[in-house]
């Protein structure tokens, strides 16, 4: 059964979870939109630049994959989560969803902004279309999933000490 407490959270769930969607939709729509730019302006394949130019680029979207991957698994992970309710509250917890969808989804995209430059700097529209579609598929898995984050905040709505629900500091909830 669900208390007060914890429909005010899937209230604010909802609500912050629509603003995480919007965003993360419209940064896909970024790729898609840095992508065609890309290609209007990037050379056919043969008459592409120097691949070692490129190279560094090619690496850097390597490294924001992974660090888009990364930041997500971690501050997702039940250890990252508990800590955060535990120490700030069901409300910081859901601050935490946002924010972590922000930089994971910001990492992704920046995948898009880098295929871009290597169209400008003369690669391949290949290179260009390639990191495009990474950066794409990147920020659609960050995409949020509400249901997750209704069953955590549930979880904690249920078993955090009642002052703990919303304070940002934790230690007057404690004995």
């Amino acid at each position: 059964m669900i208390n007060d407490t914890e429909s005010d959270a899937r209230r604010r769930v909802a609500a912050v979870h629509r603003t995480s969607r919007i965003i993360v939709l419209a940064m896909a729509a970024s790729t898609v939109i840095y992508i065609a730019i890309g290609l209007a302006i990037a050379p056919e394949a043969g008459e592409a630049a120097d691949q070692r130019k490129i190279i560094p680029f090619l690496v850097a979207a390597l490294l924001l994959a992974f660090a888009s991957l990364v930041v997500r698994r971690v501050q997702f992970g039940r250890g990252r989560l508990e800590w955060v309710a535990h120490k700030r509250g069901v409300e910081a917890l859901i601050k935490h969803f946002f924010t972590t969808t922000l930089i994971a989804s910001a990492l992704a995209e920046a995948i898009g902004v880098l295929g871009l430059l290597i169209g400008f700097l003369g690669g391949s529209q290949m290179e260009v279309v390639s990191l495009g579609v990474i950066a794409f598929t990147m920020t659609l898995s960050t995409y949020p999933r509400r249901a997750a984050w209704e069953q955590v905040v549930d979880h904690f709505a249920a078993t955090l000490p009642r002052q703990a629900l919303s304070n940002t500091d934790r230690k007057e909830a404690l004995p």
